[in-house]
């Protein structure tokens, strides 16, 4: 069995606190990979930022393709088209934002 990515903004990121007691804050245990990883029992990478923008989206499957020989699945969640690189980019230009070895430690 393979591996899912997901990628997505911040609600992939399972960003409200179902219980209340965290507030809003990212990478909550509710959010979609990690309810994906244990109803299927199956290996999930999630790879998301807050307010990402459509022009993120090969960058973050670019570079998991690159990283993971064994993903079979690809989910994509995009709430805010376009309002990332337009708030923070004037020129538009992806590679100022997100570069493609933004995850690489």
């Amino acid at each position: 069995m393979g591996r899912t990515l997901f990628i997505g903004c911040s609600h992939s990121m399972g960003f409200m606190d179902p219980g209340g007691d965290m507030g809003c804050r990212p990478w909550q245990e509710n959010n979609y990979g990690e309810i994906y990883a244990r109803e299927l029992n199956k290996k999930v990478t999630i790879m998301a930022s807050a307010g990402m923008g459509n022009r993120e989206i090969p960058n973050f499957l670019a570079h998991a393709l690159k990283t993971y020989d064994d993903i079979d699945e690809v989910f994509v969640q995009a709430t805010y088209w376009g309002r990332f690189p337009i708030a923070f980019s004037p020129t538009l230009n992806e590679k100022d934002i997100l570069p493609l070895d933004f995850f690489i430690d």
